[in-house]
């Protein structure tokens, strides 16, 4: 149950008593008696409802409960730095300036490396280990991944029911709590990744070697296995530290033209990975008719030569065999969550509901389409909006809007369930070599399998870990968005004068952001810049002059030509605004 099933539930009722809600969600024990509990106090703080714990009634007041809500309660983290920061002529000097911006970790501190060469691990008594050496077991990476935190298998019996196996590094058994890699690793909270290189949370001994699930290496794992039925329904899962040794070390182009029909001389493993590929569609399939929230943008890529000049950048779509590991880490994550519910506490990956005042602006949008979104915020209703839009001119304008209207993902101990992804527990459990939060998880599934000594974390300091990993998780985001944005702007700078095809990607209060058709590079037209006075539209994302001869549109068809390229400032100036008819 997560605050968005027990607020549609409501709605409907208007008035209620607890006895019904528990009957609705089948709560049977005191434990979940507790969370319904909890989440209905949660929503009364919020001025959604009106919960009186002496009479057991709830109340949701007439109106739209949306409009009631206040901004969610898990913070919005962002990161701000007051100096201002210029870039160089220099390419080799744009990471430099933006580690000092962010304030990112360089190189590890003595007593850190010092630990990794005394190999802290060994003074800890290992776990029992299920044998999965003789197991086929692969890994599916990009061509350049060097931490190597995933590995899958398969199997399907005859009578159509399936079992998949997750295997993740056992970063906890390498990394023992409250030493200085581990201090040191909290801090740092997650590895960067900017284009080329990686600043990591874990040193290389650690996170490219020891950890790293390598081809024909005995590895030390955790392992989930989860069987699911025809369907893709889970019948059932069980966790367990394992020692692995991958088959292979596939990469996703390689998987892609498998699945794709292309020849393979180890027949075991082309039937394995035909085989993950039939069960990856039946649980996309699943989880998007469940509510899953699906943006398919196209990533875009650079390349980098050994000076830090941009060589190539270029768009690309997502492969199935990216899509196909997505979908099992999920599905791996959703048992990890489920876990930690049944056992006691837990960190948990969640995704509140839109706040109201993104998500009316994407109601007014709809409505001017003829689609009636619900007023409570729904992920299936979502996703079929989105779905809706398929081959509309407005397409890109609606799905940028929906993109926006959602809240910020964030971790906490309060599982609150993930609106974008439609489930009611989520945990990160699949990536520990580059995330705390997955080696956090990993140490409480451990306590909860085998109960030794007293519990590693208290409510507090998971609380206090959520909060700083959800802050360093948007600094990683903004530090890697920025490091992409002037590699962009460099490539420009050749392009000055140049009249490009694209299409309008943004409208905002001061100009028009243009997504150049190849490189899905950006550059803005001011306003102030155009020949027409010209007012924007925030609810519909337009703008347009005092006659409306002239309205441009997210998503348009456009030329433009690139002015100026300030690499200092790392702008982009465009003008000679035209639509192409």
């Amino acid at each position: 149950m997560t605050q968005q099933t027990l607020l549609t539930f409501l709605n409907k009722k208007r008035q209620t008593s607890l006895s019904t809600i528990y009957t609705q969600f089948n709560c049977t024990t005191p434990k979940s008696k507790k969370r319904v509990k909890t989440l209905l106090t949660a929503l009364d703080e919020q001025k959604l409802l009106s919960y009186n714990t002496k009479t057991s009634r709830v109340t949701v007041q007439g109106g739209d409960t949306q409009k009631k809500r206040r901004k969610q309660p898990a913070a919005q983290y962002s990161y701000s730095n007051s100096r201002v920061f210029r870039y160089t002529e220099n390419p080799m000097d744009d990471l430099k300036i933006i580690k000092e911006k962010y304030d990112i970790p360089r190189d590890f501190l003595p007593l850190i490396t010092k630990e990794v060469e005394d190999k802290v691990w060994e003074k800890t008594a290992d776990d029992p280990r299920e044998d999965l050496r003789e197991s086929f077991i692969i890994t599916i990476d990009g061509a350049d991944s060097k931490d190597l935190d995933d590995a899958v298998s398969i199997s399907k019996s005859l009578f159509g029911t399936w079992e998949l196996g997750v295997h993740i590094a056992d970063v906890s058994h390498y990394v023992p709590q409250n030493t200085a890699l581990d201090i040191e690793a909290k801090h740092r909270a997650n590895s960067y990744y900017f284009i080329n290189k990686v600043t990591p949370m874990l040193p290389k001994e650690l996170s490219n070697e020891l950890c790293s699930l390598n081809p024909n290496e005995e590895k030390k794992t955790m392992s989930i296995f989860i069987k699911f039925d025809r369907d893709g329904n889970v019948k059932s899962y069980r966790i367990t530290p394992s020692v692995i040794k991958s088959s292979y070390r596939m990469t996703y182009d390689r998987v892609e033209e498998i699945i794709k029909g292309a020849s393979e001389k180890d027949q075991k493993l082309r039937k394995n990975i035909l085989m993950m590929n039939q069960l990856f569609r039946i649980l996309n399939k699943k989880r998007l008719q469940s509510g899953g929230v699906d943006f398919n943008f196209r990533e875009k890529k650079i390349i980098l030569d050994d000076d830090g000049n941009p060589v190539k950048v270029y768009q690309k779509d997502r492969q199935d065999s990216e899509r196909l590991i997505e979908e099992f880490m999920l599905a791996a994550n959703q048992a990890a969550g489920e876990f930690l519910t049944k056992n006691g506490m837990g960190l948990y990956r969640v995704h509140d509901i839109p706040p109201s005042e993104k998500y009316s602006k994407l109601q007014n949008f709809a409505a001017k389409i003829g689609y009636k979104l619900s007023t409570v915020p729904d992920s299936k209703d979502l996703q079929k909006f989105i779905a809706s839009l398929d081959g509309l001119p407005m397409q890109m304008s609606g799905e940028i809007l929906a993109l926006r209207s959602m809240a910020q993902a964030v971790y906490q101990q309060d599982n609150i369930g993930h609106f974008g992804l439609g489930f009611e527990l989520y945990s990160h459990f699949t990536s520990p070599i580059r995330r705390y939060a997955d080696l956090v998880v990993h140490r409480l599934i451990k306590y909860y399998l085998f109960k030794k000594g007293k519990p590693p974390y208290t409510s507090d300091e998971l609380d206090s870990i959520a909060g700083h990993i959800s802050s360093q998780e948007r600094i990683a985001m903004e530090a890697e968005r920025d490091l992409f944005k002037i590699k962009s702007v460099r490539f420009m700078k050749s392009k000055e004068g140049q009249t490009l095809k694209g299409k309008i990607s943004s409208v905002a209060n001061f100009g028009v952001f243009l997504e150049d058709a190849d490189t899905g590079i950006e550059a803005m037209m001011r306003y102030t810049d155009m020949p027409n006075y010209m007012i924007f539209d925030e609810n519909s994302l337009t703008a347009y002059n005092r006659n409306r001869t002239i309205v441009y549109s997210i998503g348009m068809a456009v030329e433009f030509r690139i002015v100026k390229v300030n690499i200092e400032k790392a702008f982009i100036d465009a003008d000679n605004l035209t639509i192409i008819k």
